[in-house]
């Protein structure tokens, strides 16, 4: 578990602090510029209250308070068209959506009908165009509403903190049509004291045969807002999360098209990318499907799959997602979590009684892996979103008791620091004051579906909000009563300043109430470079490539690097999650010694890890060559040429000889290793296969050589042969006459006896295999 750290108390900024940053947001079109960031508080001293913490919840009543007048409504901005559904291609099914950017990385998303095989994004930032790169797109196939489709994904490395715009196509078909290309920001550098803003909402996802017009409201409010990126509570798709609650841009009705509708998700999701933690609504693989997060959890080593879970409290076996990881932004480290269970399979316990048996014990996957994380990540803000609510003032969707106390989440949260949880699964707005670790809980789970309103009032409620369907009228607990349900239904503004969290929950029609600004003091910028990476090595498997391989570095935020090294210069820059490179810039036979280090978001380098010294292999080049001519030559017909013959004869009576003649190029500068000349026998010899020379020159063809005409035979011998056996090869070491390019010029003959070998105009022509060592 490690050592305890001391404890975080957040507190309330002055008055004159928070209304400075109650600035009316400013309309912004999805595709527009870099979001508005909030204003950083007035640099005028102003001393920080520091609330007390609350000792373990006890449920006491507390008096409503007497109700206050609500405000006017504000007037709300102008909010960017809807584009028809004349505007983009008919075969695009689900509006482009982004997922996981994190990092210098983002998903784009998006649905099709099946009339087309293949998809592509094309991206490229403002000065390079909206489509200077390409990348594929892979495909799932999905069934919405019983119509088949294709749920398509791209993959895209990019630049942090940089604008972006991008297309997308099935095949070579534009699938946006006349609509403008969507842009977006690539997520803030972690350790960066960038400000920047993103929203928290959950319980959406709700339609009925007329729609939802709240939902639409909440979702404008979102795509207007200057949110860098959107988090959910879970949630997410009434009633089951199936593809059809998820639905299209085409299909409507009750249940059908509560997300990917034209009024939905459809709008700012196209610049503002999601993270969706597992709700029990939708506790199932199509949320996995809908939502990748491919590289927040790779990096994060976190876990998003469906598993087996079976059979604690007596639940059936079933396949249900595991989906939890972490993603930095500036100086928050966010951890997105399950916290929720199947409600059609709770057998002898409760949901809250599976999932925390499930998810929350010591010996858990996901409470290891979060535990593992925590400690790994000290001196950052950390903020938790999950479903089940720690904390709420709602008797049907009550306080989750078993992520309570010292042994459970809210313990293991608290122990690390965490700052800040945001909840849902109560269909309300409530702030609850900082638990004994100082965390401070929000419960937003007002996004759409059917609200719900605090029913009592306990001392660990700071402001609630809600409706009651039954009476058809607000409820409240230490907050004015709302008079319309369009001041419940609402998101959550989140501003990260520095150490500064501002959260102002924003109702349908863009009021803001309750809002809070909290200073997390102890947070300092980060100054310690990772640990040096070790255990490296390096193996040369071939003569042009040496791999390397290292333990990783670690860090008190996170390694965003390596840098590789070879000879004291810079080769390569690796990702932080890559500890492995291999270097495919090397020569044969030389000598090379590589080092890494690793770097954080804030710059810092670690030192150097130890040097690995690796010798390439030498190249050992094999080339085979054929004659450019072969011929035999007779003495007892001086004249006549016999160069189309099959066969090449080296005879004693008559007295025949063979010539050969071949063209080495490529060998310049090379070290010839060997050279072997190969021959196929065709005519037996018990005594000889022949006595080899060099010919005294090459200027001779084999359409026009005779006897009278050939070059004759240099003195020294090369090589002789011993007897040689009909249909086999016979090689000849010429290793002495080839050493470079040039032509190679043979002539065979044989003091007694006969031998016959195959021409290059027979059946297996002649043979020059040379070896020679390569760069």
């Amino acid at each position: 578990m490690g050592v305890m750290r001391r404890r975080r108390q957040p507190g309330l900024l002055a008055a004159a602090v928070i209304a400075n940053l109650l600035i009316a947001s400013i309309a912004m079109p999805t595709s527009a510029a870099k979001p508005t960031r909030t204003p950083k508080p007035s640099p005028t001293p102003t001393p920080v209250v520091t609330p007390t913490p609350t000792p373990t919840p006890t449920p006491t009543p507390t008096p409503t308070p007497t109700p206050t007048p609500t405000p006017t409504p504000t007037p709300t901005p102008a909010v960017t068209p809807t584009p028809s559904p004349t505007t983009w291609a008919p075969a695009l099914r689900r509006y482009p959506y982004l997922t996981d950017v994190v990092g210098a990385y983002a998903t784009v998303n998006f649905a099709t009908d099946r009339s087309g095989s293949a998809a592509t994004v094309q991206w490229g930032t403002a000065a390079s165009g909206c489509t200077a790169n390409s990348a594929s797109a892979t495909r799932t196939s999905i069934t919405v509403n019983s119509v088949a489709e294709y749920q398509w994904k791209a993959d895209l490395s990019l630049a942090p903190d940089t604008d972006y715009c991008y297309r997308v196509y099935l095949d070579a078909t534009d699938l946006l049509g006349t609509d403008a290309s969507p842009h977006f920001w690539t997520q803030v550098p972690a350790g960066s004291t960038e400000s920047y803003s993103f929203a928290v909402f959950g319980d959406w996802g709700s339609v009925d045969a007329t729609g939802n017009s709240h939902q639409a409201n909440v979702i404008q409010q979102i795509a207007r807002s200057g949110a860098r990126f959107a988090i959910t509570t879970g949630d997410t798709a009434y009633p089951t999360g199936s593809q059809a609650n998820y639905g299209d841009l085409t299909q409507t009705g009750s249940g059908i098209s509560a997300v990917f509708g034209q009024s939905f998700w459809t709008i700012p999701g196209r610049s503002i990318p999601l993270f969706n933690p597992t709700g029990n609504h939708g506790f199932n693989s199509y949320g996995l499907v809908n939502w990748p997060q491919d590289r927040a959890v790779s990096t994060s080593n976190g876990r998003y799959l469906t598993e087996t879970y079976c059979c604690l409290n007596g639940t059936t076996s079933g396949s249900y997602p595991s989906a939890w990881y972490a993603f930095d932004a500036g100086t928050v480290r966010f951890y997105i979590l399950e916290a929720a269970w199947s409600e059609s399979n709770v057998g002898t316990a409760t949901q809250y009684k599976n999932d925390a048996d499930y998810h929350w014990t010591a010996s858990s996957a996901e409470y290891q892996w979060l535990a593992n994380d925590l400690a790994a990540h000290p001196n950052r803000l950390k903020i938790a979103a999950f479903h089940y609510p720690l904390y709420s003032d709602n008797a049907g969707q009550t306080s989750d008791v078993y992520l309570q106390g010292s042994a459970s989440l809210e313990g293991l949260l608290g122990q690390y620091g965490v700052q800040m949880a945001f909840n849902g699964h109560t269909h309300m707005y409530e702030r609850n004051n900082p638990n004994p670790w100082g965390m401070v809980s929000y419960v937003t789970g007002g996004g759409g579906a059917q609200l719900a309103g605090p029913d009592h009032c306990s001392a660990f409620d700071a402001y609630a909000i809600g409706w009651s369907q039954s009476n058809n009228a607000g409820k409240a607990c230490k907050a004015p009563i709302p008079t319309s349900m369009t001041q419940i239904y609402h998101f959550l503004l989140v501003t990260v300043s520095g150490t500064t969290v501002t959260v102002a929950p924003t109702d349908e029609l863009g009021r803001r109430f309750d809002v809070q600004t909290y200073a997390f003091n102890d947070i300092g910028p980060d100054t310690i470079p990772p640990t040096a990476p070790s255990n490296l090595k390096a193996t040369a498997p071939d003569p042009h490539r040496v791999d390397l391989t290292w333990s990783a570095s670690t860090d008190n935020v996170s390694v965003t690097g390596y840098w590789v090294w070879r000879d004291g210069v810079q080769i390569a820059t690796l990702d932080g999650n890559t500890p492995a490179y291999s270097d495919a810039t090397v020569a044969s036979g030389t000598q090379y010694t590589y080092t890494i280090t690793a770097v954080d978001a804030a710059g810092n380098v670690s030192p150097p890890s130890n040097e690995a010294t690796v010798t390439t292999p030498v190249t050992m080049n094999v080339v085979q060559l054929t004659p450019t001519d072969d011929a035999y030559v007779e003495q007892d017909t001086p004249d006549t040429n016999y160069g189309r013959a099959t066969s090449l004869r080296a005879n004693a009576n008559p007295l025949q000889n063979f010539l050969l003649r071949f063209n080495i190029t490529g060998l310049s500068g090379q070290t010839v290793t060997s050279a072997k000349l190969r021959l196929y026998c065709v005519n037996a010899s018990l005594t000889s296969g022949g006595d080899f020379h060099l010919a005294t020159n090459s200027a001779w063809g084999q359409d026009t050589v005779t006897w009278n005409n050939a070059p004759a035979a240099d003195p020294t011998s090369i090589a002789t042969l011993g007897p040689v056996a009909s249909g086999t090869w016979v090689e000849v070491d010429v290793t002495s006459v080839v050493s470079g390019d040039g032509a190679l010029s043979l002539r065979v003959m044989k003091p007694s006896g006969a031998v016959w070998y195959s021409s290059k105009e027979g059946a297996q022509g002649p043979q020059l295999v040379v070896t020679f060592v390569g760069p």
